[in-house]
């Protein structure tokens, strides 16, 4: 994992502060890291975005008005119809949650998975 994000230092003020998992030095990775490098399924972190505005799934069933299976299921990276994984997306993106990966189509995995605060 590595976090990111900055702080001005002239103020102290932090922006752009995450997490993710840490990219491979190239794309494919090569066959050693392709051993240590951490992949995910989908290029959306449901669960550290949630994580991130320091909420629980009972916030977020209000909230986003999804419910609480669904939500489970999404950060479970379990299958959900598109709709509830939009609107999910499109609640987070519009509290300041942006969503960091690389997706490897020929492979159908994503790197460097994870969010941060934008704003």
């Amino acid at each position: 994992m590595e976090f990111v994000g900055t702080v001005d230092l002239a103020t102290g003020i932090p922006s752009g502060l995450g997490v993710r998992w840490r990219m491979p030095s190239q794309i494919p990775p090569s066959n050693e890291q392709d051993q240590i490098v951490h992949t995910e399924p989908s290029g959306l972190a449901f669960a550290a975005a949630r994580g991130l505005l320091n909420l629980k799934q009972s916030d977020i069933v209000t909230l986003a008005k999804i419910s609480e299976y669904k939500i489970r299921s999404l950060e479970a990276k379990r299958p959900v119809d598109e709709q509830s994984q939009k609107l999910l997306r499109t609640f987070y993106e519009i509290n300041g949650i942006e969503f960091l990966g690389w997706g490897d189509v020929s492979r159908g995995v994503f790197y460097g998975v994870g969010v941060r605060r934008i704003g």
